[in-house]
């Protein structure tokens, strides 16, 4: 190949820390975002992303879609007709389009901490060579899978993570790109809570379990050193475990399925309410340190009450720098699965405040400006959005 040179369960427990005492390696108690994308509260509109993937180079009228959104980033198997040319070069090619229509839209350049995709050429190149020097390793010797049949990057190696701040730097120095988004951040501690640290069918033990979660926080801090915080690292953080990567980078989404329920053959997504309501407040809490959120929600793209019932949990969350999206669970990393929602332009304004909670913990209330209303039942999954009028 060539490359161009330039839910858990209701009631399962969820961990806050787990006292591996990564170094913050930013001069205040956490990163923030000093140069940010286009923002504003008139409508949630102007609060949303796109996440998306294209089978080929997007067309004008993607692109006329695309142009509408503050922030734009790519899926890891980005125009996989390019054959012979690296996921680098395809994303770096993906955003030019983006920016020549918009130049103020902000793209997001993907990694994946752990899986070691052979697209990824300006790594995998490297780390193929000689596997040992790169790669996660059981207690026995062998190759820790994370999706079969890629092995597992291990950020304890300092090696490794040079490569990976070297690559997120290759996208940004391309000059289309304003930062780089992080899949399975923290995927490591969701082994740790959800299987005990084992699957030993995939060669996952706990010492490497413990291994992999520290790497994990290292190569976040290498990044967010590297690129500083006039460029946005995303941590994309699993299910089962309170999001702590906010320590480390300046950008989070707290869970790929944010507040979401839906059931489809050969996956689903059962609605947890504990999971929900700490969705919720990570992008409360995100927004009042100054970082930045992705709310990424799914479902079917018919179910208006499932629409509503995430929009109306992140308004309820929505502060400075939190952005939405609600896309087809059957397609939800790709540009079919994507849609401006008539929500998007309903007038909005900003909050009255912060959302009023009841004293249980599971009942969030919230005015803005235009008259629009909300509140969210987390607990018994209902939700009502009272739009304000739309002027004629």
């Amino acid at each position: 190949m060539f490359c161009f040179v330039q839910h858990c369960p209701q009631g399962l427990l969820l961990i806050a820390t787990l006292g591996l005492g990564a170094m913050v390696p930013i001069s205040q108690a956490y990163p923030t975002l000093q140069r940010t994308p286009a923002f504003s509260f008139d409508t949630l509109g102007h609060a949303t992303f796109a996440h998306v993937t294209s089978g080929k180079p997007f067309n004008t009228t993607q692109l006329d879609f695309l142009k509408r959104f503050p922030i734009v980033q790519f899926d890891k198997s980005e125009d996989a007709s390019l054959s012979g040319v690296c996921a680098e070069d395809r994303f770096i090619m993906a955003a030019h389009q983006v920016k020549a229509v918009n130049p103020d839209v902000f793209c997001l350049f993907y990694l994946n901490s752990l899986i070691g995709f052979t697209a990824f050429e300006h790594i995998t190149n490297i780390t193929e060579e000689d596997p040992n020097k790169y790669y996660a390793v059981d207690t026995k010797g062998d190759f820790v899978v994370t999706l079969s049949p890629y092995k597992t990057f291990d950020h304890t190696i300092e090696a490794t993570r040079n490569l990976f701040v070297q690559d997120c730097l290759y996208g940004l120095n391309s000059g289309v790109f304003d930062g780089c988004f992080i899949d399975r951040a923290n995927f490591a501690e969701e082994v740790l809570i959800k299987y005990n640290g084992s699957r030993p069918h995939a060669h996952w033990d706990q010492s490497t379990t413990r291994l992999l979660i520290n790497g994990s926080q290292l190569v976040l801090g290498a990044l967010m050193d590297a690129v500083g915080e006039q460029h946005i690292i995303l941590a994309k953080e699993t299910s089962y475990v309170v999001p702590e990567d906010w320590k480390l980078v300046n950008a989070l989404m707290p869970t790929d399925t944010f507040c979401s329920n839906y059931k489809q053959s050969g996956k689903s997504r059962s609605y947890d309410p504990t999971q929900c309501r700490l969705d919720i407040e990570a992008v409360r809490n995100a927004s009042r340190r100054g970082q930045l959120t992705e709310s990424h929600a799914m479902g079917f793209l018919n179910d208006t009450v499932q629409r509503e019932y995430t929009m109306a949990c992140f308004l309820v969350a929505h502060g400075n720098m939190s952005y939405f999206s609600y896309a087809s669970s059957l397609q939800p990393w790709s540009l079919p699965g994507l849609r401006w929602w008539p929500e998007y332009d309903y007038p909005l304004g900003p909050p009255l405040g912060e959302a009023v909670v009841s004293a249980d913990g599971w009942t969030y209330q919230r005015n803005f400006t235009s008259g629009t209303t909300v509140v969210v039942d987390v607990y018994s999954h209902s939700a009502k959005i009272d739009w304000a009028k739309v002027s004629l």
